[in-house]
């Protein structure tokens, strides 16, 4: 479990609406990049998840073994922590613009539907990294005292004064050339409205596009945790059992809205490496890999 030298306890979250309502009209916080935050532990216990927005949540985002708790979920339980951490003066910058990279889940052990989780997260960066700063968000779920469930988030504050062009990869390895196709999966243009409702997560720029267009995005984006979530309702479907397992998994470019994309697997790992991709151009949207946990 995390072991913290300061800690903030939160009893009743503050709702994500007004979270998200900061991220339009707030305003920019003063923050220094050569300053590393202090490290400063968000807590909430006995957090429970309600069995019809489970089963509303699989609907929405495929299907998983009943009478646990999906692979993602306890992201959702825990959402309205990390954005009342995010959203404080302990993080120095807005959430509008941050770009979210990257995300490593270990499972530890299954978790009923009905569990009380003890949940835990803080914010570690920034790291100096060619297109900006990379920021850390670990989260912990805990169950009967041990660590169930852990997550780290990895999300870039861009910097376009630091961006250079993209070196040229030569065809190989991490190519689409080596993934294939196995399932077509569609997501309508409502995609991001509907994830919104079963996980709370009214991200704008996952909305319509008069809102996405405020932050860069001609049209609405997939949320991250969505495309990660029914990419791992397949694998689930394979009969791959995720308990004991540790993935990370690479976001490389945003599911515009509508999307029609290809779940694929990897011709020399099928088992544990897998990506989406783009079904009319073939560009890797998602890359993921599962790992056993030592």
């Amino acid at each position: 479990m995390l072991e913290d030298q300061a800690a903030v306890e939160i009893d009743q979250p503050k709702p994500l609406w007004k979270v998200y309502l900061g991220m339009l009209f707030g305003r920019t916080p003063d923050w220094d990049p050569e300053e590393q935050l202090t490290r400063v532990v968000y807590r909430q216990s006995g957090v429970r998840a309600n069995e019809n927005d489970v089963a509303n949540y699989r609907l929405v985002c495929g299907a998983s073994p009943p009478g646990v708790l999906p692979p993602m979920y306890p992201h959702i339980l825990a959402t309205p922590l990390q954005m009342n951490l995010m959203e404080s003066d302990d993080f120095p910058l807005r959430l509008a613009g941050l770009v979210h990279t990257r995300q490593d889940i270990e499972w530890h052990r299954e978790l009923p539907v009905n569990a009380a989780l003890d949940l835990a997260c803080f914010v570690e960066g920034p790291r100096d990294v060619e297109a900006g700063w990379e920021f850390r968000l670990t989260t912990e779920a805990s169950l009967d005292g041990s660590v169930a469930w852990r997550e780290i988030v990895t999300f870039l504050k861009p910097d376009t004064s630091k961006r250079v062009r993209p070196k040229r990869r030569p065809r190989g390895e991490g190519d689409a050339m080596h993934f294939v196709p196995l399932l077509h999966l569609q997501f309508p243009e409502d995609t991001g409205r509907r994830y919104a409702r079963v996980s709370g997560d009214w991200n704008p720029i996952h909305l319509w596009p008069f809102l996405s267009k405020r932050f860069g995005f001609r049209r609405p984006i997939a949320h991250g945790m969505f495309t990660l979530a029914r990419s791992l309702s397949v694998v689930q479907a394979r009969g791959i059992e995720l308990t004991g397992k540790r993935l990370t998994a690479e976001f490389k470019a945003p599911v515009m809205l509508p999307a029609f994309t290809n779940f694929c697997l990897n011709d020399k790992e099928p088992e544990s490496h897998f990506a989406l991709t783009d079904a009319r151009k073939g560009r890797i949207l998602v890359e993921a890999e599962l790992h056993t946990l030592r």
